[in-house]
């Protein structure tokens, strides 16, 4: 159905419901007319920020109370210039990033950054892994950044469902400067730190014989538990990397040639390359090899005529 075609007080009654059936499964909150009327209001039509808001409220695992969080979501509403879904994805994030901390701040930018510039969803795990190795070092922090951010993002509370906005007004408001404001995110500029990050997971990681296996003149699809011992010796991390490092080595180089990268890839070429192939055969995922390498011919080209010419 198209959502104009149906009277806005038929909306405003189905958000009222919704709203009412989950902050009455909270414990201590106190709900009555009048805040019903005021999240009815704020929402301005929008189930996404019902469900964010009551999200916020709810906040588990947060030290503040849901009576707290409801009075900051009530003030913001009230004092900000913002659209209501901006002023709610605002109020969400200050509380993750009290006052603008700088340190905080930096950390922030580094871990939602990552996120936003992979090419599909990974785990805290992974997400943790890959900021081991990158130049950021942030790795600790990822959790600590995550968790309290379940309102925007889907897998924070788990180590192995893939994090990402829950809706792509998030992605949007963080990529628009002038509503995000300081918590903007310029994707470009964690391309370099995910291409370097990408390269050293497989360089650390990457080794002959994968899997320990006892022969290599079986066919993958005659080895015993194969898929179990894929598992155990390739970390999605490791898998991400084997099968979109080329991608980001590319993004990263679009605009300006990395001297570091380049040295990387260089090394990486001369002695991982035959490991990769084999994770590849393994991760069912060797076609990637050749548009791998384009990428990478693409990258030297432009480099060398940049640069030589």
């Amino acid at each position: 159905m198209v959502i104009d075609d149906i009277p806005k007080s038929l909306i405003d009654r189905d958000i009222k419901g919704y709203i009412s059936a989950r902050l009455n499964q909270i414990p201590d909150f106190f709900v009555d007319a009048n805040r019903l009327h005021f999240l009815v209001d704020c929402s301005e039509g929008l189930f996404q920020w019902a469900f964010v808001a009551c999200e916020f409220i709810q906040g588990n695992g947060k030290l503040s109370s849901p009576e707290q969080r409801f009075l900051k979501l009530f003030n913001s509403s009230t004092t900000s210039s913002l659209t209501k879904l901006d002023a709610l994805y605002d109020t969400i994030l200050q509380e993750v990033c009290a006052n603008n901390d700088e340190d905080d701040m930096q950390i922030f930018h580094s871990v939602m950054g990552q996120i936003l510039a992979l090419f599909e969803p990974l785990s805290l795990d992974a997400l943790t892994e890959i900021q081991k190795h990158s130049s950021s070092g942030h790795a600790k922090s990822v959790r600590s950044v995550l968790k309290y951010m379940g309102s925007v993002l889907s897998g924070v509370t788990s180590h192995s469902i893939p994090i990402q906005p829950l809706h792509s007004s998030f992605y949007d408001y963080l990529t628009d400067s002038s509503r995000s404001k300081g918590f903007y995110i310029d994707v470009s500029l964690h391309r370099n730190d995910l291409a370097f990050a990408m390269l050293q997971v497989m360089k650390k990681k990457l080794h002959f014989n994968m899997c320990n296996l006892k022969s290599s003149y079986q066919l993958n699809s005659d080895i015993p538990n194969l898929a179990q011992k894929i598992k155990q010796s390739i970390s999605p991390a490791l898998s991400y990397a084997c099968r979109y490092w080329a991608g980001h080595v590319q993004k990263a180089t679009a605009i300006i040639f990395h001297s570091k990268i380049a040295a990387q890839v260089r090394e990486f070429l001369n002695q991982h390359f035959l490991f990769w192939m084999e994770a590849l055969s393994l991760l069912k995922s060797v076609q990637i090899a050749a548009h791998s390498a384009s990428l990478i011919m693409a990258m030297v080209t432009v480099c060398f005529f940049l640069y030589f010419s």
